[in-house]
């Protein structure tokens, strides 16, 4: 049960832009922080990863137009947010839409 309680109220707090390592970071308080491993580590390991996203993503979504007008993609944020956060507070801040390339890059980096 004490688990049980405790993710729960993790889950009450949980917001989606949580998962942006950069945010994060930010968040934190620890961007300037000499020597901080971590995050040094990390952000290395996210540039990469939202590197190779974007290069990736950006062989089919060619315009921020094939983005915002993808159904699939709007359906599968549609089902994401109304039934993976539905028992989360405000859905966790969970987007209903992405309009850019950039939006879509940044989603798929988390």
């Amino acid at each position: 049960a004490v688990v049980s309680t405790q993710s729960t109220g993790f889950m009450k707090q949980f917001r989606i832009d949580q998962l942006i390592f950069p945010e994060d970071i930010k968040k934190r308080g620890v961007e300037d922080i000499p020597g901080y491993h971590f995050r040094d580590d990390g952000m290395a390991w996210w540039k990469n990863l939202r590197q190779y996203c974007q290069e990736f993503l950006e062989l089919h979504y060619t315009s921020d137009e094939l983005v915002s007008g993808d159904t699939e993609l709007l359906s599968f944020l549609d089902e994401l947010r109304n039934k993976g956060f539905e028992k989360i507070p405000e859905k966790a801040n969970f987007p209903e839409k992405l309009s850019t390339v950039t939006e879509l890059v940044d989603f798929i980096t988390m």
